[in-house]
């Protein structure tokens, strides 16, 4: 075993993260992390007694997918590895692809995941995404409790290469030999998140006269400690019952607050909330007023009203 993939893999089985015996789904872009996350798995397989399935999906939007797809399936014919590829039902549409395409591959995994029973699904995100979401989260607005964006293991999504830098990955790569693709469309400009990657972290790293990616990990381990604090100190039943009480909300600093507002939409199925529109709710319940409401974007609507705070499909 390689010894990055050997010392990953004594740091993971000594938090309980690697159990023996699991179907595992691996989704596999054929960039390098992913490649990284596809051979590390095999490397663990034998030890673990691991069932792995890859998992690519040709999204029929670039010119380079059906190389990638030719790739990954090469690949893992010599890696004597099942390789299941996914191309969407219908084209998508031009604004929002990135959006959309993520919310495709996420209900394929998920939907493939519970016909296997497997019990993970891995993905290859890594130091640098974790900084890099870190930041787009912070440019978008969000609060402290969100800048800890990728966790390790949110079950079933497992995420074994978040401890280690790119840089990490590519020298593994090369090590032993395994060819990857980029992506052409990660060196564009047009998007935030590739911005922050190639503008923005480089310039915090020449001006902090270090890796920003470090001191980046860092503050999202950070959150994620916050987020972990919370879940200890709150009963769950404040976001888990049908509504939430103006008062449950009085005498919190507005962070917890907050939070607080935000786990009890998450529960009852709103996801895209932004952050203004939580300190929007937040001030009118503070205001102590009813007879407001406030559309989602999920084709949901807050309301409060009796000085409860309630969630109900608009219309």
């Amino acid at each position: 075993m390689d010894p990055l993939a050997y010392q990953l893999y004594k740091d993971l089985t000594q938090t309980g993260l690697l159990p023996p015996g699991q179907r595992v789904l691996v989704s596999w872009s054929g960039g390098p992390d992913s490649t990284a996350l596809v051979r590390i798995c095999q490397e663990w397989q034998k030890t673990l007694d691991w069932e792995l399935t890859l998992v690519h999906f040709n999204h029929q939007i670039r010119p380079e997918s059906e190389e990638e797809e030719s790739f990954c399936r090469e690949t893992a014919k010599n890696l004597n590895l099942p390789l299941e590829v996914y191309y969407p039902a219908a084209p998508f549409e031009s604004t929002g692809v990135q959006g959309a395409s993520r919310l495709w591959r996420r209900r394929v995994l998920l939907e493939r995941a519970a016909e296997m029973q497997c019990s993970k699904i891995a993905l290859g995100h890594q130091q640098n995404d974790l900084a890099e979401t870190l930041l787009w989260r912070m440019l978008r607005g969000t609060s402290l409790f969100g800048l800890c964006g990728l966790t390790l293991l949110e079950e079933p999504w497992f995420r074994p290469l978040l401890g280690l830098a790119r840089g990490d990955l590519l020298a593994y790569l090369n090590r032993i030999g395994q060819d990857w693709r980029e992506d052409p469309s990660n060196e564009s400009d047009d998007y935030l998140r590739n911005r922050i990657r190639r503008q923005l972290i480089p310039l915090m790293s020449e001006l902090a006269g270090t890796s920003a990616v470090d001191k980046l990990a860092k503050l999202a381990g950070e959150a994620e400690d916050l987020q972990i604090w919370f879940d200890q100190t709150f009963d769950p039943s404040l976001w888990t019952s049908p509504t939430l009480d103006y008062q449950s909300l009085a005498g919190l600093v507005p962070l917890f607050a907050l939070e607080l507002i935000h786990r009890f939409l998450l529960h009852k199925g709103c996801r895209e909330i932004g952050h203004r529109q939580l300190e929007e709710i937040f001030k009118l319940a503070q205001s102590g007023k009813g007879g407001w409401r406030i559309d989602l974007k999920d084709g949901l609507m807050v309301e409060g009203r009796a000085h409860l705070i309630r969630v109900e499909v608009a219309g």
